[in-house]
């Protein structure tokens, strides 16, 4: 999959420092927009390109050269009025992706119809992720990037070590497909690519499926 050509990130809260930071440091081109020139001051020598100004505006958007950037993630917080008047205009400016940040179901709602062609709830999905991760024994991280879909970091079954992933047909007793591997002691995944590779004691695996199957899976 090649990298997405210019992420342009609007509003420097913490979730919008924390992804705009994030995507610099892997190598993403990433312009920032905010209107507290202290903020982009921070920030500035970090991504490619800052710029201070009010991201309702149109002329200030057009002037950033947001229309060289692939997609572009509203991060405004607690102002979901500038959230979907941005989102119209980066439409218009013909952004293929545009990412917004919300606070509950009827926000994104709302946004998807200005304009989002993604939304995340970060409170929420933060939330989800904590849960499963306290609740279940064997799981060490959790996402769900969409409707019933689930990735899972778990500690690998204890029933499983000295056994191949044929010899226990995961795709077909559990519903689950095993993506990565790796050494509890050093926690660098490897792609599971050779389906006789026997699991060890003291690994993690990154597991993908419906949620109720994994969820099924760390509860053994």
């Amino acid at each position: 999959m090649s990298a997405v050509k210019g992420i342009c990130v609007i509003g420097l809260g913490n979730f919008g420092l924390n992804l705009a930071t994030t995507l610099a440091k892997s190598r993403q081109s990433v312009l920032v927009i905010d209107a507290d020139q202290e903020k982009i001051d921070k920030i500035g020598d970090i991504v490619d390109n800052a710029v201070c100004g009010d991201a309702t505006d149109e002329a200030v958007l057009r002037a950033s050269g947001v229309k060289n950037c692939e997609c572009a993630v509203i991060c405004m917080e607690n102002n979901l009025a500038d959230s979907i008047l941005i989102a119209i205009l980066l439409k218009e400016l013909g952004i293929q992706k545009i990412v917004c940040r919300a606070t509950d179901e009827r926000q994104k709602k709302v946004l998807i119809k200005a304009g989002a062609t993604f939304v995340v709830l970060p409170e929420r999905e933060s939330g989800i992720k904590l849960a499963y991760t306290l609740s279940r024994r064997g799981m060490v991280d959790y996402f769900a990037p969409s409707g019933d879909f689930a990735i899972a970091e778990i500690i690998t079954p204890k029933s499983w070590i000295g056994k191949s992933v044929l010899e226990i047909d995961v795709r077909k007793k559990y519903k689950v497909s095993i993506i990565a591997v790796a050494d509890g002691t050093s926690e660098e995944f490897t792609l599971l690519a050779d389906p006789n590779r026997q699991f060890k004691d003291n690994e993690l695996l990154v597991v993908a499926g419906d949620s109720a199957s994994i969820e099924r899976l760390t509860s053994k």
